[in-house]
């Protein structure tokens, strides 16, 4: 019984989130099944979340059949409202047998790789007790509160909870902090009939699968091929820091990270194509951020200089102007506050800083998969065709790159004495992903006048101290950005 009520806690939300994405207002008709299925479980579990929020509101005591009760209506309806959109999925061996001859091999080993990756991920959840600070110091504590309570109880300052002023209240870590990550532990834990705090973490082994599964969808949507696609899926879901966050499951950073990458990887197809279902899981997944944690609030924030190139690339150069601007001031006010700063470089890389892995694919209009970790306090972003589309008629591509990639040159690493205090879980991430998103929006829309899309070449020097366990990612990157050998006369 408990095995039957475990697997419907881990389904149900992620079958909510598939069949309300293909609503018929979403007009998701070329969506590729990985795709669905990646943006569908995140989009489904901060959906109940929301709904565990609603029940609450109205009342209702929190348990499994309330919420479960819930959540099957609401995925009826969302079904019956999307009964006329076809079906338009191919089948999942298509990839597969469409490469010929070695490539399949290769293929299938890759897939058994990443399937052995996650099983082991996922063996690290069940065997390992609750063990990172933040998961059993601010997050699991308002699980464990409002699992035996069966409503949301006020959490509040340390102080105001000392001086007694408010009757039924808690405190911990973070009071302040949004209650998507421990409802999902509380969802979790109604589900299994008990607490337990390490079953209760296994939405982060889905949370890493629907991000492979995204990753590899939006990659194929963009005209990867198949192999190259998943290569890369593998190289995200083996990174070091991901892996981490998966492992020691409690904390809220691998669901940032992976909101901001689906975001970013949707927002880029937007920019591309102007499909209305990728810009609309652009702004879910983007708005989301902010559900998770405060600092996605910040990151949210990226999409706006994204924006503004989008659909004002001359102004966009302004605006880039400016953010490096900025970065170069914060440097000079840091350094007048005593704060050290480093280089980007391995050194940066260990307190977060910014690691880029980038892939070149050949082939006209075809761009590989990107992974951009900018991981403030060990958070990271994953977008999908995140390089620039540069136009070879585009005579500002090129000053915009330049200018956009100093804005995060420097940053404040630690405090040496001065009297700031940043929040590095946003603050230092913000130029890097500033970055990302200014420079795969700049040409979305260019395109040569024969209809095709000239990808930069992208070199990239990189090492990796890949300890099983470390948060500590260490990249030494170098990226050169060259325009197509052929100009436009």
């Amino acid at each position: 019984m408990e095995l039957s009520t475990l697997v419907v806690g881990l389904c149900l939300p992620w079958l909510f989130g598939v069949v309300w994405l293909r609503a018929p207002w979403l007009r998701a008709t070329g969506v590729t099944w990985p795709t669905l299925l990646g943006y569908g479980y995140l989009g489904g579990i901060l959906l109940t979340t929301l709904v565990m929020r609603l029940l609450n509101a109205l009342e209702i005591r929190l348990g499994f059949f309330s919420i479960g009760l819930a959540l099957l209506l609401l995925t009826v309806a969302g079904a019956w409202l999307g009964r006329k959109e076809p079906w338009r999925i191919r089948r999942p061996g298509a990839d597969w047998h469409s490469l010929a001859g070695w490539r399949k091999i290769v293929y299938a080993i890759v897939l058994a790789a990443i399937v052995i990756r996650l099983a082991g991920l996922g063996l690290e959840i069940m065997w390992r007790p609750l063990f990172p600070w933040d998961a059993w110091s601010q997050w699991a504590t308002k699980a464990r509160v409002w699992y035996e309570l069966g409503h949301l109880a006020k959490f509040v300052p340390a102080d105001i909870w000392l001086s007694g002023q408010l009757a039924g209240a808690y405190t911990d870590a973070a009071p302040h902090y949004p209650p998507a990550i421990p409802l999902i532990q509380v969802w979790m834990s109604y589900s299994l009939g008990r607490w337990d705090d390490t079953l209760m973490n296994l939405p982060w082994l889905l949370c890493a699968a629907a991000l492979g599964l995204a990753f590899y969808g939006q990659a194929r949507q963009w005209q990867v091929s198949p192999l190259f696609a998943l290569m890369f899926t593998y190289f995200l879901l083996s990174l070091p820091i991901l892996d981490v966050h998966v492992a020691l499951a409690g904390y809220a950073d691998l669901f940032m990270g992976a909101f901001y990458g689906l975001a970013a990887m949707a927002f880029f197809h937007w920019a591309r194509k102007r499909d209305f279902w990728q810009g609309a899981m652009a702004l879910l997944f983007g708005l989301g951020c902010i559900l998770i944690k405060q600092p996605g609030i910040a990151w949210a924030l990226t999409f706006l200089p994204a924006l503004l190139i989008v659909f004002m690339p001359r102004a966009g150069l302004v605006g880039t102007s400016v953010l490096a601007a900025a970065r170069c001031g914060s440097f000079v006010c840091s350094w007048r506050e005593r704060f050290s700063f480093v280089w980007l470089s391995r050194a940066s890389a260990l307190r977060g800083g910014l690691a880029t892995i980038l892939a070149k694919h050949d082939g006209d209009g075809q761009l590989a998969p990107a992974l951009v970790s900018g991981s403030g306090g060990a958070s990271f972003v994953v977008s999908a065709a995140s390089c620039p589309l540069f136009s070879k008629h585009d005579s500002f591509a090129a000053l915009r790159c330049f200018v956009s990639r100093g804005s995060f040159l420097f940053y404040p690493c630690s405090s040496m004495g001065g009297r700031l205090h940043y929040d590095q879980s946003c603050f230092t991430a913000y130029g890097a992903h500033a970055f990302v998103l200014c420079n795969g929006a700049i040409p979305g829309s260019c395109q040569s006048p024969d209809g095709r899309d000239y990808p930069p070449k992208i070199n990239v020097i990189s090492k990796c101290n890949r300890s099983p366990l470390n948060a500590e990612l260490t990249l030494s990157v170098r990226i050169s950005v060259l325009h197509q050998a052929e100009c436009a006369a």
